[in-house]
């Protein structure tokens, strides 16, 4: 039994799809099947647009964490925390979550703790359960009763968009500890 017909698993297969485009695959079809379930799945969850990033209760990351769209804090992290300004980038520390490390997003909700310099571009919201030990730097501030700053509130300078990137002293004052 060498004909091809006894090893009919083998071949491959052409088939039409719902858009009525002739394709190929081996074993009926399912070679393909995995890079075409990641695609739809990227394209369900919207990947590339505003993904949410999620570090949960009970879990720690250590080191600096660069993102886009959108990160909920529920956890802790030691390390700085970026977003991406062009993304749109935002963060929240909800009541459990800890950041030990710098945070720099353009759009920061804090109800949790932080213990380290905040630089927002746009806008820094405080719950009534947040804690901040560190300079708040921000373009827009909102504050509700109960919230805690251990450090001092800086606004942007007029002009300069809520761009923090250089962060010089003000010539003749001397530098900032770090």
């Amino acid at each position: 039994m060498d004909d091809w017909r006894s090893q009919r698993i083998f071949r491959p297969v052409r088939w039409r799809s719902r858009y009525g485009r002739a394709e190929s695959g081996k074993m009926h079809g399912c070679a393909d099947l995995p890079g075409r379930m990641a695609m739809a799945r990227k394209a369900k969850l919207g990947f590339g647009d505003q993904a949410t990033t999620l570090v949960a209760r009970g879990t720690r990351v250590t080191g600096d964490i660069l993102f886009r769209g959108s990160l909920e804090v529920e956890g802790e992290i030691a390390g700085n925390v970026t977003g991406e300004a062009e993304a749109g980038a935002q963060v929240r520390v909800l009541k459990e979550g800890v950041i030990c490390g710098e945070v720099r997003v353009p759009v920061v909700v804090i109800s949790g703790r932080v213990r380290g310099d905040v630089y927002a571009g746009e806008q820094v919201h405080l719950t009534a359960s947040a804690e901040v030990e560190g300079n708040v730097h921000y373009a827009l501030l909102e504050v509700e009763r109960g919230a805690r700053v251990s450090g001092k509130l800086m606004p942007a300078a007029a002009g300069s968009g809520g761009d923090f990137a250089d962060d010089a002293p003000t010539p003749g004052m001397p530098a900032a500890p770090k």
